[in-house]
C-alpha cells in the first residue's frame, strides 16, 4: 500500500504539557494553531456560540476574537452557521468544523 504521506511536512504542536506530530496538508492551517488562544478558541466554538460571548468568557477583546475567528473560518476550521439582524449592526454564531 502506498503511503500517501510520504513528502509532506511534519510539525509538532505543543499545547500545555501535550505533544503532538501532525502532517502538515495545509500550512495555513498550521499557522492558525500557532498560539494557545486560537485553540482555546476553536474549543469555544465547539457548539455555536457569538464571537462576542467567546470573548467575554475567555477574558480577551471582541477584536482579537474576531481576527482568530476570520483565520480559522478561512483555514476551514471553523465555519458560520447564522447570522441574525441586531440593533446597530449584525451578529454571527460560528461553529467549529
Amino acid at each position: 500500500m502506498k503511503n500517501v504521506f510520504t513528502g509532506l511536512k511534519r510539525a509538532k504542536l505543543i499545547y500545555g504539557d501535550k505533544e503532538v506530530e501532525v502532517v502538515v496538508v495545509n500550512p495555513e492551517v498550521l499557522e492558525t494553531l500557532s498560539t494557545s488562544l486560537a485553540v482555546e478558541i476553536i474549543n469555544a466554538f465547539r457548539k455555536p456560540d457569538y464571537p462576542s460571548s467567546v470573548a467575554q468568557r475567555l477574558g480577551v477583546s471582541k477584536q482579537v476574537v474576531g481576527f482568530h475567528v476570520k483565520r480559522l473560518i478561512k483555514a476551514g476550521m471553523l465555519k458560520e452557521v447564522g447570522e441574525v439582524e441586531v440593533k446597530g449592526g449584525r451578529a454571527v454564531s460560528r461553529v467549529s468544523c
